[in-house]
């Protein structure tokens, strides 16, 4: 299930202004004064009331999956949590429901308290696996993408069309010989 409905109001209103046009929602969970949405191109976390230090506002994060380094759940007695680790992300190291400060899932803003949806038979593990499965894909892509190598332009073609210049007149003799020599390493 994967619909912005299904969230709190505050959460609909806040992570569907900062969509962005041909941005896709896969993976949307309420948590709790929280909410984690996936979509094709990031993860955002949106809180409100206490959690974002103030008892009226509400705070947006987002992390390209390009840039995500990990995808962290723990689990308690009553609570299960999942954090997204990224360079500049506080750490979380406070799970406990009571916890408080920068390091804990309240206030840390990588970090969010799963809620419990009966509609939704998903645990924090099935939705982390889900989340590491859209890292990996968009970390994949952009490798592939920065290993293509571009072809290096082929020496004889190169001279080729310079001699087409040459014989149209746009380059003299001498412009001709010059580029060929630099094209040959001579």
């Amino acid at each position: 299930m994967s619909d912005l409905d299904q969230l709190h109001k505050k959460a609909q209103k806040t992570i569907g202004g900062a969509l962005e046009p041909g941005e896709r929602l896969l993976v949307a969970r309420a948590g709790e004064n929280s909410a984690l949405v996936a979509t094709n191109r990031r993860i955002l976390i949106c809180k409100w009331g206490l959690q974002t230090g103030a008892m009226f506002s509400t705070q947006l994060n987002s992390w390209d999956l390009r840039n995500i380094a990990g995808i962290e759940t723990r689990k308690g007695m009553t609570t299960a949590s999942i954090v997204v680790q990224s360079a500049g992300t506080v750490p979380v190291t406070k799970f406990g429901r009571m916890d408080k400060g920068a390091g804990s899932v309240w206030e840390a803003p990588n970090a969010l308290f799963i809620k419990t949806v009966k509609t939704d038979k998903r645990t924090a593990d099935d939705i982390a696996a889900e989340l590491r499965r859209l890292v990996a894909d968009a970390q994949r892509a952009g490798a592939t993408a920065q290993a293509t190598p571009v072809a290096a332009p082929d020496p004889a073609d190169q001279i080729r069309k310079l001699a087409a210049l040459r014989d149209e007149g746009l380059l003299s003799e001498e412009e001709f010989q010059a580029k060929k020599r630099q094209i040959l390493g001579i």
